[in-house]
């Protein structure tokens, strides 16, 4: 609080003091009848609040701001459209090949190029993608040829790449991690 508030609140108490001792001193003394009583009440009440009265005046106004939430529009990111029939997966790529299969190079090839397909003849095929071995397994030139294979699907059309069986047989293995 500041020295002027309280210095005001002290003249305000002192004026009304003396106020209401004027009043009383004014007269000869004599009993207060009820109804004298109820004016003295009264103005003391009176004189309280506007001493209230002038005392929240000088106050500052509170000011009290409520804040609206506007959230931001999210943004939509059309679909491309695609031409081919089956939708395009993407799929994570795998890991690099451990130590002990890049010394040995030959007898390991990555678990992650593995894909299924199905086809109209031969049913569900298994084979390691041509463009994800090429990625991830530096020796592909020297796979056998004789495992290099192409085949018909529905979803993707022609699809190159190797048989796993054919790998197996000539002595690859997979890696245990994809």
């Amino acid at each position: 609080m500041s020295s002027l508030s309280i210095s005001r609140k002290f003249i305000l108490s002192i004026v009304s003091a003396a106020v209401a001792v004027t009043a009383l001193s004014a007269r000869p003394a004599s009993a207060l009848s009820e109804e004298d009583a109820a004016k003295l009440v009264f103005g003391a009440a009176a004189l309280f609040m506007i001493g209230k009265a002038i005392d929240d005046h000088d106050k500052p106004a509170r000011v009290t701001r409520q804040q609206h939430y506007h959230p931001q529009p999210q943004r939509v990111r059309p679909q491309p459209r695609h031409t081919h029939a089956a939708p395009h997966v993407a799929r994570p790529t795998p890991r690099p090949l451990p130590q002990r299969a890049r010394e040995s190079y030959k007898s390991y090839v990555p678990r992650g190029c593995v894909r299924k397909f199905e086809t109209n003849r031969k049913g569900h095929v298994s084979m390691l993608g041509e463009r994800c071995i090429k990625e991830h397994y530096p020796q592909a030139h020297l796979l056998p040829k004789t495992c290099k294979t192409r085949i018909h699907t529905p979803a993707y059309g022609v699809v190159k790449g190797y048989d796993q069986r054919c790998l197996k047989d000539k002595g690859f293995k997979l890696t245990r991690r994809k």
